[in-house]
């Protein structure tokens, strides 16, 4: 069998080679799930011949990102969470943003620069109607 290309690989996921590239090098810009999919795809057609170390495991750990830690369904949820994340092996972090969009934002490039394995969040709202929602996007 021919060795796959960059070219192939990408042909074959429907995406762009610098998406292919980009995952392979471990850059920015692509998310989590299609990192995977692109590293499977190399290693079943033989561009690379073991998993890379961007692929090991984790650790288990999630972001909360919460409007107000005060309020009683905040707290509720918290303590939920707590109880499921605990019984599967996962930690996490609280970040209380106090309806701050600003520190929301803060949060939200810490936790992906932390690389948890996710964010579970109830986004803050201004009276504007402003969000950091573009941010969301991103991760």
């Amino acid at each position: 069998m021919k060795k796959s290309t960059l070219s192939t690989i990408a042909k074959k996921l429907g995406i762009s080679v610098s998406t292919v590239s980009r995952a392979l090098s471990n850059k920015d810009g692509v998310s989590d799930s299609l990192r995977k999919r692109i590293i499977h795809e190399a290693m079943e057609n033989g561009y690379i011949d073991k998993l890379p170390s961007i692929l090991e495991e984790r650790p288990r750990i999630l972001g909360i990102i919460v409007p107000n830690i005060q309020n009683h369904f905040f707290l509720n949820f918290l303590k939920g969470a707590e109880s499921v994340l605990f019984h599967r092996n996962f930690r996490f972090i609280v970040c209380n943003i106090d309806e701050d969009l600003y520190k929301e934002r803060i949060y939200l490039k810490w936790l992906q620069e932390s690389k948890v394995m996710g964010i579970i969040a109830a986004p803050a709202f201004s009276e504007s109607g402003k969000t950091n929602l573009d941010i969301y996007r991103e991760l």
